[in-house]
């Protein structure tokens, strides 16, 4: 294990089997195997390496997050790093969530009532990826994490859902036919109890392919959800339908579709931030 210094601040590499753990001048960061891992991402702009980066919301850093009320602990705004503006925001006072709240490792916002969420207009695109880090609670009930719309087949965008039985309810739509991945389809990823989870959903123009910290599933998929506007996480806001997300929610982020290996990438780096455990 060697130790140099670059620019006044501290670097360690090696093989050991903490897999590239050092520090940078931003604090701890965890370097795994696989693309982008390593000193070069020291400053965790890791995720402003992504291709098409759209938009990056990182509750995890306080300095995004703007509060409000008294005690000053309702969200009002988490600001959108990737530079683009498509900042999160809840200008309704009773349904702002709460921060911050335990989430792993780091901090993120609690969605704790009814319809709390965080919304942006944002243009979603023809071939996308959206990932997103949360933890939910024991709650008997159908909650959709983040989303756009899609529960229906005229309802144009996507969605990332869980379902009160442990599984995963995935849609995209373009307005006219949609294509739903649920317990049939993936029937051996699901989740536990205050389980931090990273999530990922892409479609590329061929498939919708799901991720749930490591483990992954595909579908055949031709359907375009680009759509303007109407995102939300916590909550899918273009479906009159939708159940509230109840639970915590950490980094989200939305870019162009990722490889294979981008998806891992980008699962790996989460997950060294938010102490997850990959297979």
């Amino acid at each position: 294990m060697k130790e140099v210094i670059i620019n006044a601040a501290w670097y360690y590499y090696g093989n050991r089997s903490d897999m590239g753990l050092y520090r940078g001048r931003h604090g701890l960061y965890a370097g795994r195997r696989g693309l982008y891992a390593g000193p070069k991402y020291h400053s965790g702009a890791f995720e402003l390496t992504l291709p098409g980066l759209l938009a990056w919301w990182s509750p995890r850093d306080a300095s995004t997050v703007t509060l409000v009320g008294s005690p000053a602990d309702d969200v009002s705004q988490i600001d959108d790093k990737s530079g683009n503006g498509g900042h999160l925001a809840q200008a309704t006072a009773r349904v702002r969530p709460q921060y911050p709240a335990e989430i792993g490792n780091v901090v993120g916002f609690h969605c704790s009532v009814n319809d709390a969420c965080l919304s942006s207009t944002i243009q979603i695109g023809a071939s996308q990826t959206v990932a997103c880090v949360v933890k939910r609670p024991a709650s008997l009930a159908n909650q959709d994490v983040l989303g756009t719309g899609a529960s229906t087949v005229g309802d144009l965008g996507f969605s990332i859902g869980i379902r009160w039985d442990g599984t995963f309810l995935l849609r995209i739509s373009d307005g006219t036919t949609s294509t739903q991945m649920n317990n049939n389809d993936i029937p051996n990823i699901t989740y536990a109890v205050d389980e931090v989870m990273i999530l990922m959903l892409t479609w590329d123009g061929a498939n919708m392919t799901f991720r749930k910290s490591g483990q992954s599933a595909s579908k055949a998929a031709t359907e375009d959800p680009t759509q303007t506007g109407n995102f939300a996480f916590g909550k899918q806001a273009a479906d009159i339908n939708a159940f509230d997300f109840i639970g915590v929610c950490g980094d989200a982020l939305i870019c162009d579709a990722l490889t294979t290996e981008q998806q891992a990438a980008l699962e790996a780096h989460w997950a060294a931030i938010y102490g997850v455990t990959l297979p």
